[in-house]
């Protein structure tokens, strides 16, 4: 059997942050055994995920509440604990739990680490490379990419640090925010010959020193996401032909889809020729045939969906003025339709699914006549579509009409009511949702609606492991911790 670094050991409904951190395995080389397939099925514990606990070099246990519920999780835990030497096993807290009474004896004397106050990226990583007598690759982009703000200047654009510091300068006519340590950058380029005036623009990556790391050679690209990313270049007729690069800029997924969406938990939905979407793996292997139209109204919209949950969304049948969705499971199998939705998402968490009675889906975004609500996998409506905008994090819902917000737990009861005192709710992240009053300022609530940190800067951004970035009023920005402290 194939040996790997690390063994995940996790609960589906935490498949968001397990993702992010196989993102991270994955740019620093380390190899890793995650079931995404839902392996154990009907079987108490399966011999493949022994035989995988046996060959990866470390255990990591992603502890939360959905964990320590989980009978997988628990399986594999009591077998690594029984299999494995002590300092292989890295118990990472993801949630802010603590640790029930069952579970101390077999974590007593390890280390824990937790999300917040140990980031994917600057510590988790380093943790495993160490652990695995491995210098860090690549290290210091990874850490630093994070603490890089994209700024305007002149209609060009560059990067602050969070002390305002111009750190890559604004010379990009445009550019992106980083993401896997690489940002997506657009310069203009000379065309033709010698003594042509003629010009276009070509995008390229560049990486947290500013250096160009991948050549201006393509006509669009999209950020890195799982260290691939999608690049386009324009054929004699001016169609896009994608290819999927990785951070070395090689080709790893050659010209011979028609359109490929960004990667999402290790899958991209890619189109073939006839219209049809399917999915591939990182390596550019068809692990979902291509059988569902991707419908064109002005913008593509995915045939299928990344697997979510082991649940993806596709499309069956579409015109120009209607569409029928369903859910498939692993197999292929449709476990159920919803023809009477004009929008349908990809699953969520505990099953629920995001829809809308309006034609154009696009998360979070409003539109004249159109509202959002949630249903299940059975198609049980846990909330009507009456909501100008809805999203699921972090186990709860935040919907409102933007004249009042409220927060309902997944089952559809309603948990806290926040009335009209914001603009806008966002999502919640790291345990804290953005908010905008009606000055236009910004500030962060905790989940029982309490304002934890000041609505008064200009402009701010979602937390993301510990951190968020804020603007204040000189147009500055900063980088804060989740007491609203700024980090110097």
């Amino acid at each position: 059997m194939e040996k790997y670094d690390v063994f995940i050991s996790y609960s589906r409904k935490d498949t968001e942050i397990a993702d992010r951190i196989c993102s991270a395995l994955q740019i620093n080389g380390i190899t890793f055994f995650i079931d995404r397939q839902g392996i154990g099925g009907g079987m108490e514990f399966p011999v493949v995920l022994a035989q995988a606990i046996l060959n990866s070099k470390l255990f990591l246990f992603l502890a939360s509440k959905n964990s320590y519920s989980s009978k997988f999780t628990i399986n594999e835990i009591t077998y690594a604990f029984n299999k494995k030497d002590r300092n292989q096993i890295l118990p990472y807290i993801i949630d802010g739990s603590s640790l029930p009474e069952e579970l101390n004896f077999v974590f007593a004397g390890i280390n824990w680490r937790t999300l917040y106050d140990h980031p994917i990226t600057s510590t988790l990583v380093h943790d495993i490379l160490r652990l695995l007598n491995r210098m860090p690759s690549n290290s210091h982009q990874t850490v630093n990419a994070k603490k890089l703000k994209l700024i305007s200047k002149d209609n060009l654009y560059g990067f602050v640090d969070p002390y305002g510091n111009e750190v890559i300068p604004c010379k990009w006519v445009k550019a992106k925010e980083f993401h896997n340590g690489m940002a997506c950058v657009q310069q203009i380029t000379k065309i033709g010959g010698w003594f042509s005036k003629k010009t276009t623009t070509k995008c390229g990556f560049i990486d947290v020193n500013g250096e160009l790391a991948i050549p201006c050679i393509y006509d669009d690209c999209d950020d890195f996401y799982e260290g691939l990313a999608v690049v386009r270049m324009r054929n004699k007729e001016g169609a896009y032909i994608p290819n999927v690069i990785n951070k070395k800029g090689n080709v790893i997924v050659p010209t011979v889809w028609s359109r490929i969406w960004s990667f999402e938990r290790g899958q991209a939905t890619v189109m073939n020729s006839d219209g049809m979407g399917g999915l591939i793996d990182y390596t550019g292997k068809l692990i979902s045939p291509c059988l569902w139209p991707c419908s064109k109204d002005g913008m593509y919209v995915p045939g299928i969906t990344p697997f979510s949950y082991g649940f993806a969304r596709v499309v069956v049948d579409f015109n120009i003025h209607y569409k029928y969705f369903a859910i498939i499971n692993k197999e292929g199998k449709i476990i159920n339709s919803f023809p009477e939705y004009k929008s349908v998402s990809s699953v969520f968490e505990d099953g629920l699914i995001k829809v809308s009675d309006h034609p154009r889906f696009f998360p979070g975004r409003r539109h004249e006549g159109g509202k959002y609500g949630f249903i299940n996998l059975e198609g049980k409506k846990i909330l009507q579509c009456e909501w100008e905008f809805a999203d699921l994090s972090e186990g709860v819902i935040i919907c409102g009409n933007f004249l009042n917000w409220f927060i309902y737990n997944e089952n559809g009861d309603l948990i806290l009511s926040l009335g009209n005192k914001y603009y806008f709710v966002y999502p919640f992240h790291n345990g804290l949702s953005r908010v905008r009053d009606k000055n236009n300022k910004y500030g962060f609530i905790n989940m029982s609606g309490e304002l934890v940190i000041p609505c008064i800067w200009k402009y701010a951004e979602d937390f993301e492991e510990g951190s968020a970035w804020v603007q204040d009023e000189t147009g500055r920005y900063r980088l804060i911790d989740t007491n609203g402290s700024i980090i110097s």
